[in-house]
């Protein structure tokens, strides 16, 4: 069945446990691998797990395989946990990150643009900076954590 033909649920029930792992793997590795590759990479039992788990992302359109049996992600696309995650080229990091540089150079310069002097206003100020920085971080940090590889 091809990419086309599922729908959003029907890919992220596909893209689960270690073929999500072989998946990401793959997007994060660009060019052609092995089964083998896959195998030692993500420390597989055997190499035919992988190819197992490859012939799956192979049969929904996500992986591509060329005729000397070597695999690679031949689309991406975002369902589940690759929702929350952002990449430039090949490489991957919480979307969340953003917000968490956001808040913390805000914070940085607001000494700068605002000196701080024990008023309601600035306590409030640097209270929401901090608080959106310490979250934006706490969860950037527990999502990097999480990623499926």
């Amino acid at each position: 069945m091809a990419i086309d033909e599922m729908t959003h649920k029907g890919i992220e029930s596909v893209l689960q446990g270690k073929t999500l792992r072989v998946y990401w793997w793959l997007l994060k590795n660009p060019g052609p691998h092995s089964g083998r590759e896959v195998q030692r990479a993500l420390q597989l039992s055997s190499p035919s797990l992988s190819i197992y788990h490859i012939e799956k992302l192979e049969r929904i359109g996500l992986v591509a395989t060329d005729a000397d049996g070597m695999h690679k992600a031949s689309r991406e696309v975002r369902v589940g946990i690759l929702e929350f995650f952002a990449s430039a080229g090949h490489h991957y990091f919480p979307r969340n990150i953003f917000y968490s540089l956001f808040y913390t150079v805000i914070l940085i310069l607001l000494p700068i643009l605002l000196p701080f002097h024990p008023n309601p206003i600035s306590i409030v100020c640097y209270g929401v900076l901090a608080f959106g920085a310490i979250t934006s971080w706490y969860e950037s940090v527990r999502m990097w954590k999480h990623q499926p590889f």
